[in-house]
C-alpha cells in the first residue's frame, strides 16, 4: 500500500477543477484560496472580540476551532496552526493507483 495526500488526483476531481496537464496549478490555487480565506476569518473574529489581529496565538486559537470544506477539501486546523492532511491509503493494481475503502 503506498500513503499519499491528496494531491492532483482525488481533490482536483472531487472540486470539479478543470482538468488540464497542470493540474498541481489548480490545486495551489485551491490550498492558496483556503489558506486567504481562513486568516481573514480569525482576523475578522478576532477584531469582533476584541482580540488584537497582532496576537498570532489567539489567531491560531480561533483558527483551530474553525472547521469547513473549502476549496482544496476539509480543513481543520490544530492546536499549532497546521492544516490536518487529507490522507488518503492507495494500493498499486495492474499498475494503477486504487483508492483503498
Amino acid at each position: 500500500a503506498v500513503v499519499s495526500t491528496q494531491s492532483t488526483g482525488g481533490i482536483v476531481e472531487e472540486q470539479g477543477y478543470k482538468k488540464t496537464d497542470k493540474d498541481v496549478v489548480n490545486l495551489v490555487a485551491a490550498q492558496m484560496y483556503d489558506a486567504i480565506w481562513l486568516y481573514a476569518k480569525a482576523m475578522s473574529l478576532a477584531l469582533e472580540h476584541g482580540v488584537s489581529i497582532e496576537n498570532g496565538e489567539e489567531l491560531v486559537k480561533i483558527m483551530s476551532e474553525l472547521k469547513w470544506t473549502g476549496k482544496s477539501g476539509e480543513i481543520v486546523i490544530d492546536e499549532f496552526g497546521d492544516r490536518m492532511g487529507n490522507v488518503q491509503i492507495m494500493n498499486i493494481q495492474e499498475g494503477e493507483f486504487k483508492h483503498m475503502p
